[in-house]
């Protein structure tokens, strides 16, 4: 099973990839577009899998078109986006800004 999770830095996204990669039942790989792969390339839960190849860090931006069409090259089982932004700062998102993304995910099928 594969699959693609943007906004998997912290919170739902993160433990969702924990959880996944954890998982028993199904032998899961996931990809997960970062804006900063630093924030994941050294943490401790998810090394093992990163050494084992079953997680992949591909840098990149959940509005840009192109980057979200990288992790699109294969067969994906599930997709999970849970991009958000501090609470105090989504006065500041523009309108457009999850319709485009929800826009790209569906162009890419």
């Amino acid at each position: 099973m594969h699959a693609v999770l943007l906004g998997a830095s912290r919170g739902i996204g993160y433990y969702t990839t924990l959880n996944l990669l954890s998982s028993p039942s199904a032998e899961w790989t996931c990809i997960l577009l970062l804006r900063k792969l630093a924030t994941l390339e050294s943490d401790e839960k998810l090394q093992p899998h990163i050494d084992s190849g079953r997680l992949k860090l591909i840098q990149g931006d959940a509005t840009n078109e192109s980057d979200v069409g990288k992790l699109f090259t294969g067969h994906v089982d599930l997709v999970v986006t849970s991009v958000g932004t501090l609470l105090h700062l989504i006065d500041c998102i523009p309108s457009s800004y999850l319709e485009n993304q929800v826009v790209h995910l569906l162009s890419l099928y």
